[in-house]
């Protein structure tokens, strides 16, 4: 009788996004490409196309049920375009970035390795630090048009800039 093979399940596992004089009634934060990386050569069922990573919603599980057996310990994933909606200070704010400003794909690396096989399942825990995003009042440096906050390609292009980087930072594999 066959065992079937190991299930790796990776959580996502935002913050609870908290910050001060900022309210969001929208966040995507796509990512794409999210693949699984172990000691065997990577193949279609160790790679989601797109995970969209939604800080409001909360912590969402993702299942990797046909990975070839074999030790996994990075996951590695490119940030697509980032687009959020809400009010900042009382003002509308708009986000939305490109997803060509992200081209370097991100790559966490565990603390511990998942040995995958029949029988042998493993998880990893994908944390975000949501609130680093905005720290130090990073969207004060926006100006307004019209009284409306636009970040994005050609708008507050340096709070963009800031923000991917902050976006690409937060994340850390546990």
């Amino acid at each position: 009788m066959q065992q079937n093979p190991g299930v790796l399940t990776v959580s996502m596992a935002p913050d609870p996004l908290s910050v001060q004089s900022l309210t969001l009634t929208s966040a995507k934060v796509p990512m794409l490409n999210v693949s699984i990386v172990g000691d065997v050569a990577p193949d279609g069922r160790s790679m989601l196309a797109e995970v969209d990573l939604d800080p409001l919603a909360g912590a969402m599980d993702y299942s990797f049920s046909m990975l070839p057996q074999g030790v996994y310990s990075v996951v590695s994933f490119t940030l697509g375009a980032v687009i959020f909606e809400g009010t900042w200070r009382g003002m509308p704010l708009h986000i939305h970035t490109e997803s060509d400003d992200h081209p370097q794909p991100t790559q966490l690396r565990a603390p511990a390795s998942a040995e995958i096989g029949p029988g042998a399942d493993g998880a990893f825990t994908i944390a975000v630090d949501t609130n680093s995003w905005f720290a130090n009042n990073l969207l004060d440096s926006a100006t307004a048009v019209n009284g409306v906050i636009t970040i994005g390609d050609p708008q507050n292009e340096l709070v963009s800039e800031q923000l991917n980087h902050r976006i690409a930072a937060s994340f850390s594999l546990k």
